[in-house]
């Protein structure tokens, strides 16, 4: 005859299903990380993604989780925040995508850059990634995206996220 587990077993099993949720949801997203620096190179911004320079600007970036990929062209548009601790620089921003197509039987990778006056609050960016030649188009799914900011000609930060591109109609 079927016996009914105790609650206390009950509960057991509920509570490891919330867990491995929540592992799982944790698992998707991806954390924005500075590169690592030795004792010669500017240091790291504790908690950010973000390096200081020699005038002590701070540049922050947070790409958005979901970008999107033009139809007709196979370019990917990645949007997301830049914020600098000194008002009024232009600091340009450096954007590489790389996409595995039919799971990892073609890659497809491009870059695009755009540049940006700093605001000390979040500002909206775009940049375009264009696929190099030879790689194909970006398409729907997930892609791994890498911005990196350069602030007169010299490395700040870097974010480095997975997005999921969504198709578009426009070139």
């Amino acid at each position: 005859m079927f016996r009914f587990a105790s609650r206390a077993i009950r509960a057991r099993h509920i509570l490891t299903v919330i867990a491995v949720t929540t592992l799982g949801a944790c698992a998707d997203d991806q954390s924005i990380n500075a590169p690592q620096q030795n004792a010669a190179e500017p240091r790291v911004a504790a908690g950010a993604s973000a390096l200081e320079t020699t005038d002590a600007t701070v540049v922050t970036i947070s790409p958005d989780r979901v970008g999107n990929v033009r139809v007709y062209s196979g370019y990917a548009g990645v949007t997301g925040t830049v914020t600098c601790s000194n008002a009024g620089e232009q600091v340009r921003l450096r954007a590489s995508a790389r996409q595995e197509i039919m799971k990892g039987k073609t890659t497809v990778t491009g870059a695009g850059e755009v540049t940006v006056t700093c605001t000390t609050s979040p500002q909206f960016f775009q940049a375009i990634v264009v696929p190099y030649p030879g790689n194909g188009s970006f398409e729907r799914g997930k892609a791994l995206v890498q911005v990196d900011a350069i602030l007169a000609d010299a490395f700040v930060a870097q974010a480095v996220r997975t997005v999921r591109l969504q198709e578009v109609a426009s070139y």
